[in-house]
């Protein structure tokens, strides 16, 4: 009888694991009670607003610009190579756009002689540049083979980016452009408006040079 027992307690086992495993293959292998909470983000808090500044801004040019930066470190003889090298290729994706402060104008910059107007626009500058961050990318990182890729490389090179899209946009006569469309801009502007009040006057737009 016992003979007999055996191998029939060996089946039941085996059946109950059958069913019972599938059921339970179906639960999450960590409890709810010690599984890490979902990740949350609260902007509930009050907002503080640090600084306010009335603008008077009249930006006349924009840039499009890409640029391929080299970064990190390389070259040397074979040992340095395997040892330091860290070499990364990163696609700066950004604009600038350039343009006048009118804020600075005065009495000084509008001249009146009779029929003719000159109004003088100054300086064109660069009025802002901004990095898109998403179009930003690391397409290339060489790493030695006794060396780890710095973490923060990339980082590092990103805040450069800025400066070196500014930099493009300069070599790449940004404020001349910006200078002779604004001098279009603000003359048909004037003289539309002069127009439309039946003055018949002449009027001329001008601008100062400037370098980056």
């Amino acid at each position: 009888m016992k003979k007999l027992f055996i191998p029939l307690a060996l089946v039941v086992g085996v059946g109950a694991g059958l069913y019972v495993s599938p059921t339970y293959l179906t639960q999450p292998l960590v409890p709810t009670a010690l599984a890490a909470p979902e990740e949350q983000l609260d902007t509930s808090r009050p907002s503080t607003i640090t600084a306010i500044q009335s603008l008077g801004r009249l930006e006349t040019y924009s840039m499009e610009i890409e640029k391929i930066m080299e970064a990190g470190t390389w070259g040397g003889n074979l040992y340095q190579e395997a040892r330091y090298k860290d070499r990364m290729l990163f696609l700066a994706n950004g604009s600038v756009v350039a343009g006048f402060d009118l804020q600075n104008l005065s009495e000084r910059s509008v001249t009146d002689e009779g029929s003719t107007i000159t109004v003088n626009l100054g300086r064109p500058k660069i009025l802002f540049s901004r990095l898109d961050n998403d179009n930003s990318r690391v397409y290339d990182r060489d790493v030695g083979i006794l060396n780890s890729a710095d973490p923060h490389l990339e980082s590092r090179t990103r805040a450069t980016a800025e400066t070196t899209l500014r930099e493009a946009a300069c070599d790449a006569d940004i404020l001349d452009r910006a200078g002779e469309n604004g001098q279009r801009v603000v003359g048909n502007l004037l003289r539309r408006i002069f127009s439309a009040a039946e003055i018949d006057v002449e009027i001329t737009v001008i601008f100062e040079e400037a370098r980056c």
